[in-house]
């Protein structure tokens, strides 16, 4: 990585790398021209990322769910479990630690998707953006850059 980039701006810069991957699907050599970090270091974040349990590919295969897929998976499993507790004889029927541990984290986990759609929306909309803006200026990467430049102040600026 550089040394011109403050460790903040190395920060944002990872985070808006992490994003035109995973939710974008820009390839790196793209984001490497729209940070101004090289694909060498963005190949490092994501290898250091995955060594640290953020796996950007996994996260990236997630992201074509979005999170209303993901919320009705979420349920499923959540009701898939209830429905094996209730189905037990009394006095099984009754959660023990593990299944009462794994409840509240399905039911913490469908909250914070709600909550994600919204910002779902967002981002689904900057996507369509972005391939309308690839598209259409295809041979003039010089537009594609600077609107991922805009796109990203916007962003960032949230």
């Amino acid at each position: 990585m550089s040394n011109k980039h403050s460790k903040e701006e190395l920060v944002k810069k990872k985070q808006l790398a992490f994003t035109l991957y995973v939710d974008n699907r820009l390839d790196q050599k793209l984001i490497s021209e729209v940070t101004g970090i090289t694909e060498k270091s963005i190949s490092q974040w994501k290898k250091k990322d995955k060594d640290a349990g953020i796996d950007w590919e996994e996260e990236r295969r997630t992201a074509l769910l979005g999170p209303e897929k993901q919320m009705r998976r979420t349920i499923r499993m959540y009701d898939l479990l209830v429905t094996s507790i209730e189905e037990r004889e009394p006095p099984a029927n009754i959660p023990n630690t593990k299944e009462a541990d794994i409840l509240s984290k399905l039911s913490a986990t469908i909250n914070a998707l709600k909550s994600d759609v919204t910002l779902f929306v967002k981002y689904e909309v900057g996507k369509e953006a972005i391939a309308f803006v690839q598209k259409k200026y295809r041979k003039q990467p010089e537009k594609i850059i600077e609107f991922l430049n805009m796109w990203q102040e916007y962003m960032m600026n949230k």
